[in-house]
């Protein structure tokens, strides 16, 4: 198998090294393992996440944020459509109730008691989130400050380093350190490439001709190709591996590895990039075709170059060889037996490994000193990440230099990889970070000291988009602007989707299920979608269930203000969990097809002091006016605090808090 890699730092063809298919898979073990790796994630992404997959293992923080900025614009979106345009496209199929009846799970009765509400709340509490608090009390409206609990914080993904290439040997027997010692250190006696042996031998041996009748073409002295009438010009000819003279040098050796290329080789052995483009020029596609496990060998004149390679071929029982009698000289090849260039197999134990090449050995020093930078710098990132997580000042200001990105910006701020991806979502739609200039700066203020502390406010002064200034509401999480707090609380959005809807099957208390042959209530209202339409919640609440049921699937169950619970089943994910705190538009899960369903859809259910009713036909609070201008009120008291600590510069000085208790 001839895998084709195109290097972009030669213009060369470049091949690489892969096992041979073993015959017990019509596939190879790399593409097996990879068909399987995908299986896997693929169902893993299927899971709901924050349940069988919490959300505290997110393996990559920014794709996380980057999910709640998407869910903020879809939030905006559906808390921009009313339910009159939704009503006004809503349709009833006709077959609704007959050509697809769904399975849903029979709900018990403690999970819309005030009991369950209780019992999310001290979940809530368990788990650091207190606003929940807010809804075991049906008759007041105030809600924790969530300042301290909304870190965004997240588990860093390690850095993966691997060696892209590294050599050895595959020769055994007896011990040969000390014969490669005496052969490194044997400097006075190089070793001669003879045509079937370590040594020249002493007479040619005179072949039929292999480029004519009679014509047994030699290199001259010098190393260059004589002119020979009946040739093909356009490639190098094919030598008398007998009649040649041979280039003098010492020998290493290169055990080939999966997945190594030629280019990969020459990189690590520090060889000429040169040397490789003309072997390349000489060779067939089969000549550099390499196998894990087998020996390429160099030879090496006193300057470091190299006047031979030779290489198994793809049957195992031949060699190709590139021969040239100085570094000026073009190389050319010759086909031989496995082994032809020494004169006996044991002699090729005695080649030093290719990593001892004078040109590997810098090369090796040079990644060794890389590494320990690379090591130095990491390990001061470290630190300086302790001292940030430590002594961080509540407001971060800066600014971006010239030839830096946002990124490297906030990095050198002192801001993490968390913060960056939250401010990249928080200022989706408004600023486009990565179209930052050059004196473009920035504020961010946080609740508190360190790398733990929680985004409260912030602003972006730039030459493109001008000021913009973001606070935080600490109901709900949400970063407004001034004037931007439209609150809509105590209101219930009669449709927990947006769009054009088509009811599959109605409200029915009397419906007549044809799998069981007798009357089995639908409860709710199932919607025809597609699987991973964004499912919202239709007003403020708790979540008092989210898991499976048999029959439901996946569901979860929020508790509103007053007497009023939701019913949400078959979904194919969700990111809340018992106890939760909802706002009204936040995309809290997907709809899918689980449980006992029989096609994609979402069943919708409105509960009264655990009744259900028609979520059609109900009457729906319509939110009080007063408790909206409360709301809006509190925001206003809070922005005013936000604004007037984002310009104090004196919380951006750097605080010691170990040194002030060592004072203390």
């Amino acid at each position: 198998m001839l895998n084709l890699r195109i290097n972009s730092h030669r213009t060369h063809e470049d091949y690489v090294a892969v096992q041979h298919n073993t015959g017990v898979l019509p596939i190879s073990g790399q593409h097996f393992v990879g068909i399987v790796s995908v299986c896997v994630i693929s169902i893993i992404c299927a899971l709901p996440v924050g349940n069988l997959i919490p959300l505290s293992i997110e393996a990559i923080p920014a794709l996380a944020s980057l999910n709640k900025g998407v869910s903020s614009n879809n939030e905006e979106n559906y808390l921009k459509g009313s339910d009159e345009e939704t009503a006004a496209n809503l349709q009833i199929t006709a077959d609704a109730g007959s050509r697809e009846n769904y399975d849903d799970a029979d709900l018990p009765s403690n999970l819309f008691s005030s009991q369950a509400v209780n019992d999310a709340v001290i979940a809530a509490r368990r788990s650091g989130n207190n606003l929940a608090d807010a809804f075991n009390d049906e008759d007041t409206d105030d809600t924790d400050d969530l300042a301290g609990d909304m870190s965004d914080e997240m588990p860093a993904v390690p850095e993966q380093l691997r060696q892209r290439f590294y050599a050895g040997s595959t020769s055994v027997g007896a011990d040969t350190s000390d014969s490669d010692e005496s052969v490194n250190e044997s400097d006075s006696a190089p070793v001669t490439a003879g045509a079937s042996g370590v040594s020249m031998p002493t007479q040619a041996k005179p072949l039929p001709a292999l480029n004519g009748p009679d014509k047994t073409l030699e290199l001259l002295a010098d190393g260059s190709i004589p002119q020979v009438s009946g040739l093909d010009a356009t490639r190098p000819p094919v030598l008398n591996a007998y009649a040649a003279p041979r280039p003098t040098g010492r020998w290493y050796k290169q055990t080939v590895h999966s997945g190594d290329t030629i280019s990969a080789i020459f990189n690590y052995l520090n060889l000429p990039d040169g040397t490789l483009a003309d072997i390349t020029k000489a060779a067939s596609k089969a000549d550099l075709y390499l196998k894990p496990g087998t020996q390429i060998h160099f030879l090496i004149d006193s300057k470091n170059n190299v006047l031979e390679l030779v290489k198994p071929l793809r049957s195992n029982d031949e060699q190709v060889r590139f021969t040239r009698m100085s570094p000026s000289a073009p190389f050319s090849v010759v086909h031989e037996d496995l082994n032809a260039h020494v004169d006996d197999n044991k002699a090729i134990k005695l080649f030093a490994d290719a990593e001892k090449m004078p040109n590997a050995i810098e090369a090796a020093k040079d990644r060794k000193a890389a590494q320990e930078e690379a090591l130095k710098q990491k390990q001061a990132e470290e630190l300086l990440a302790k001292q940030n997580a430590r002594t961080r000042p509540r407001l971060v200001v800066s600014d971006i230099r010239r030839g830096e990105n946002f990124n490297a910006a906030a990095k050198r701020a002192g801001l993490t990889a968390q913060n960056v991806a939250q401010i990249r979502s928080v200022l989706n739609g408004r600023v486009n970070v990565r179209r930052l200039n050059a004196g473009d700066g920035f504020r961010v203020l946080f609740n508190g000291i360190g790398t733990r502390s929680a985004i409260t406010a912030l602003e972006f002064n730039t030459s493109r988009n001008g000021r913009v200034r973001l606070y935080r509401n600490p109901d709900n999480g949400t970063f407004y602007e001034e004037d931007g707090y439209r609150p809509v609380t105590g209101s219930f959005r009669r449709f927990p989707v947006s769009g054009n809807l088509e009811v599959s099957s109605p409200f029915n208390p009397r419906r007549y299920h044809p799998l069981r042959h007798r009357i089995s209530p639908h409860n709710g209202v199932d919607f025809r979608m597609p699987i991973g339409t964004p499912v919202y919640a239709p007003a403020d609440g708790v979540v008092t269930y989210a898991g499976y049921m048999r029959g439901g699937g996946y569901t979860v169950v929020i508790k509103h203000m007053g007497a009023y619970s939701t019913v949400y089943m078959h979904l194919s994910r969700y990111n809340v969990s018992k106890g939760d705190t909802v706002h009204m538009g936040q995309v809290f899960a997907k709809s899918g097809n689980t449980g006992g369903s029989t096609g994609s859809h979402l069943h919708y259910e409105i509960r009264i002091n655990d009744r259900p009713v028609d979520p059609l036909k109900v009457d729906l609070p319509s939110g009080s006016p007063a408790l909206a201008s409360q709301r809006r009120e509190r925001f206003k008291s809070t922005v005013q605090v936000l604004k007037s600590e984002l310009y104090k510069d004196s919380l951006a000085v750097r605080v010691d808090r170990d040194a002030n208790k060592a004072k203390n």
